[in-house]
């Protein structure tokens, strides 16, 4: 017997569509803690370039924005795991 492959090309998503997507209170608190961290990174930032001036600023923000980038990532990881809890649940009709 033949085996037949049938590929199913579906257009790429726009970002208006993605706009559209509906997420969970619980996602969307995930995206707003991901943003607060960039927010007090830049804050931090602020701060430096206040008290030390622009030529300290890329000496003392390289750990800083490391940090930065770390959480944004385990709260991106976070929201992933949850996301994936949700998706086994057949009832769930939003992440």
């Amino acid at each position: 017997m033949n085996n037949i492959e049938v590929t199913i090309k579906t257009p790429p998503t726009t970002s208006a569509e993605m706009r559209n997507v509906q997420l969970s209170e619980l996602t969307k608190e995930f995206l707003v803690a991901h943003r607060m961290v960039q927010e007090a990174g830049d804050h931090a930032l602020e701060q430096i370039e206040k008290f030390w001036g622009e030529s300290f600023i890329d000496e003392a923000t390289v750990p800083l924005w490391e940090a930065v980038g770390q959480l944004q990532d385990r709260i991106m990881e976070l929201m992933t795991e949850v996301i994936s809890e949700k998706l086994k649940d057949l009832t769930v009709t939003e992440i």
